[in-house]
């Protein structure tokens, strides 16, 4: 019983981490203005909208979508991103899915310490342990997706503009550590359905 429950405080642990990452991306321009999840050319483009440095201070509208390539950089810069105009403007839709996953990790962060006290000493609990990496298996595709549309969408040949190692290592935070919480539950299973066939075999 104590393993079970030292299993699942780490497991909430892990997923504190990951919304603590993307709760700082959700956190971005225009919210924090100088916050961003890329800079290039005087623009600060964050999950809800962007800012712009250069000449005058402004930022956007608080926005779920917006036009990530609205603003046209000045020069050669508009080239130097990895994707095109286009494709930037498509996958800027996708942002979305940064407060999906963010969702979703706080509620994978919640329903462990839940099963805490829901947990039956001497009862079946490969239900609630079934439907926890469930839904944590739900949230690992989402931080993936995710991270994904930030790399794409961010990304700039220039090494200047590039997402700076703190953003880069709190992306890998964000889909690693459900990838670990999936292997800590599967471990949980294994405390479950063990001890269930001790009891019996007694």
């Amino acid at each position: 019983m104590l393993n079970y429950k030292l299993i699942l405080l780490f497991s909430s642990f892990l997923q504190l981490i990951s919304f603590s990452g993307f709760m700082i991306c959700c956190l971005t321009s225009p919210i924090i203005r100088n916050w961003g999840l890329a800079q290039a050319a005087g623009v600060s483009y964050g999950t809800f909208g962007y800012c712009k440095t250069l000449n005058s201070f402004s930022c956007s509208r608080v926005r779920l979508i917006y036009n990530t390539s609205k603003e046209i950089l000045p020069g050669p810069s508009l080239e130097r991103w990895w994707l095109s105009p286009k494709a930037r403007h498509t996958i800027g839709g996708l942002l979305i899915s940064i407060p999906v996953a963010t969702c979703l990790t706080f509620i994978s962060f919640a329903l462990p310490l839940v099963i805490i006290f829901l947990f039956q000493t001497g009862g079946t609990n490969v239900s609630l342990i079934t439907s926890n990496a469930i839904l944590h298996i739900l949230t690992l595709l989402s931080t993936i997706f995710a991270c994904t549309v930030i790399l794409l969408l961010c990304m700039h040949r220039d090494p200047v503009t590039i997402s700076s190692l703190y953003d880069l290592v709190w992306l890998a935070n964000c889909s690693l550590f459900p990838l670990l919480v999936i292997g800590v539950h599967f471990l949980s299973f294994r405390f479950d359905t063990s001890a269930q066939s001790d009891r019996k075999h007694s």
